[in-house]
């Protein structure tokens, strides 16, 4: 049933229509502050680091379609980055049949190169020959992050985004329903604060992965009129808070795309690639605490989403690290 003031929405939108007669109201896409990470869904975001000749780092990511009666074509889109340039796309497409799995080596990917580079994947289901996104709940994967110097791995659940009817907002779309960016598509992740904490049992130099993911969707974007993901760019504003909830101001950090940078100085960026020394919270020593970042910068008309990631490596770094996406508000 519908609440009163849906219902006073509704016939406010009818009389405009009878005032100024039929015409076309555009779709706004539902607004979330986080995708899924342990759902299915019919978009994958994946961070990935593929940067082993300098630091010791290479991924691998896997895809799975958890549908046993269809398969589905699945687009993959990686934004690599390194000094030189930033959210370089270099794509493909792959078919996964009922039930399948696969596994993709970034380091032996055919016919494309991304060593020494560092970045993210959009994994969308679409629709051949056109390119155009389809709704298929019933993607689910993960990144795998191997730090042959640390002697670690970061294992990370790929964020999924749902693929909805824009009328209803929170109605899925039905499988292989193509996504036109009007009337159905993704969800917009967009938060207004992102958070996470950190703890390194210790004042010896740490290192920290800051991630920030932000592009936008382009439902006509791709060489075949179909969907596209496209770089986008947010600001991050922080406060650091010490372990007696003593917050600090940090400068604030603009993001074009993609961003890899270390925390303060005591969690230092574990690689310096794309940004050199950049910290979040550059002059403070906090070693225990809390973050809370405001996103700003973001457009709904212009389908733009924004996610964060935090990885730490602990002082025993042979036992010791670990990724995972941000808190949200």
């Amino acid at each position: 049933m519908r609440s009163k003031w849906i219902n006073k929405i509704f016939e406010g939108v009818v009389a405009l229509i009878f005032l100024f007669g039929f015409t076309s109201i555009p779709a706004i896409s539902q607004v979330v502050p986080v995708g899924k990470t342990e759902e299915q869904a019919s978009q994958l975001i994946l961070w990935y680091d593929q940067t082993e000749d300098e630091f010791g780092r290479f991924s691998f990511i896997q895809v799975t379609n958890a549908n046993l009666d269809s398969g589905v074509t699945i687009h993959l889109q990686i934004f690599a980055s390194d000094r030189a340039s930033k959210c370089v796309e270099h794509d493909f497409n792959d078919f996964l049949t009922a039930g399948d799995e696969n596994t993709y080596d970034l380091s032996s990917l055919s016919g494309i190169n991304i060593d020494n580079t560092k970045g993210f994947v959009v994994v969308t289901a679409v629709e051949e020959p056109n390119g155009e996104a389809i709704s298929f709940q019933h993607l689910f994967g993960n990144s795998i992050i191997f730090d042959f110097n640390a002697s670690t791995e970061f294992r990370l659940n790929s964020m999924g985004r749902d693929a909805i009817d824009f009328a209803t907002g929170d109605i899925i779309a039905d499988d292989f329903e193509p996504l036109d960016g009007d009337e159905d598509g993704f969800v917009l992740i967009q938060p207004d604060v992102l958070k996470f904490n950190f703890d390194t049992d210790d004042d010896t130099f740490i290192f920290a992965d800051i991630v920030s993911i932000a592009f936008k969707d382009n439902y006509d974007g791709s060489a075949f009129e179909g969907y596209a993901a496209e770089p986008a760019g947010a600001l991050w504003t922080a406060l650091i808070f010490d372990d007696e909830e003593f917050p600090v101001s940090c400068n604030p950090v603009p993001q074009d795309c993609f961003f890899d940078i270390g925390l303060n100085d005591v969690l230092v960026a574990a690689n310096p690639l794309l940004d050199g020394d950049l910290l979040l919270c550059p002059g403070n020593d906090n070693f225990t605490g809390w973050v809370r970042i405001n996103v700003s910068g973001l457009d709904v008309g212009e389908f733009e989403n924004e996610l964060g990631i935090v990885g730490i490596i602990g002082p025993y770094i042979e036992t010791s690290g670990g990724a995972t996406w941000m808190f949200v508000e």
